[in-house]
């Protein structure tokens, strides 16, 4: 209670992080107050760790500004990612994950290896580039 949040930032968010906040206070504009963003924080033992930072600005009755910091710790779930992008990427079948509209975002190395385009050829892409026009026809028909 009463740090620096700044301690905890690593790389150029600890180096920076005061002129963040005398830009804040003087200008007004923000970039991270009332915002949650994802970064590298560092713990006492100097190890990092993945987290969602939030800050929030408090206004005391007296007109004071404070700020409180809000620190979730993703290491578990990053974990649980990486498990999981393993499964899907040892899959023997092609798989794809796409948007709403169909625009691949992942792609395994099944599928790269199922269909001849490199993985970064996929992405961005529509999943319609592995379809053929019957495909597509019989889809436009349901």
């Amino acid at each position: 209670m009463g740090g620096d949040i700044g301690m905890m930032a690593s790389g150029e968010h600890y180096y920076n992080h005061e002129k963040y906040m005398a830009r804040y206070l003087r200008t007004g504009e923000t970039k991270v107050i009332g915002k949650k963003r994802e970064l590298t924080a560092t713990r006492k033992d100097g190890t990092r760790i993945p987290v969602v930072l939030g800050l929030t600005e408090i206004v005391k009755t007296d007109g004071s500004r404070g700020f409180c910091g809000h620190v979730l710790d993703l290491t578990a779930q990053k974990e649980k990612e990486k498990i999981t992008m393993g499964m899907i990427e040892s899959s023997l079948d092609p798989m794809f994950q796409t948007e709403e509209q169909g625009i691949i975002f992942l792609v395994n190395k099944a599928a790269v290896d199922t269909f001849g385009w490199d993985r970064q050829e996929f992405l961005g892409e529509n999943i319609k580039m592995i379809m053929t026009e019957m495909t597509l026809n019989s889809m436009a028909n349901t």
